[in-house]
């Protein structure tokens, strides 16, 4: 994976700009969506597709509430993947939100990757 390619899933420089260049802020904030991603009433729901018809409004909730993390955090591409979700939710497209949410668990993965984590017990940050 090029550096190109890393820096749309997390940009390191650019998640320390966005805390004031505090490396603990920084830290924080990438703990912090990790954290969002596992559990299963926030980010973690957004892994259960076949929820999202009966659940249309916390989904919607955390597809927002998650977009606003990964801006937070410099992770572009979960970042837009989430915006798109919020947006087939807020319309009802269930059939899109379906097919985006279904893509969640591979960036996910990559950003995993990127970061040099596995999952909760193998978190690690910069």
């Amino acid at each position: 994976m090029s550096t190109t390619d890393t820096r749309a899933i997390h940009d390191p420089e650019q998640a320390l700009a966005l805390a004031g260049g505090r490396p603990e802020l920084r830290d924080q904030t990438l703990i912090r969506i990790l954290d969002w991603l596992d559990d299963p009433d926030a980010g973690g729901l957004l892994r259960a597709v076949g929820r999202y018809g009966q659940e249309t409004a916390a989904c919607y909730e955390a597809a927002h509430r998650g977009c606003g993390l990964a801006r937070q955090a410099a992770m572009p591409t979960l970042a837009t993947l989430l915006r798109q979700l919020a947006d087939a939710l807020d319309a009802a497209d269930l059939a899109s939100a379906e097919t985006l949410g279904r893509q969640l668990p591979a960036a996910i993965a990559d950003l995993e990757h990127v970061l040099g984590t596995a999952g909760p017990a193998g978190r690690t940050a910069h």
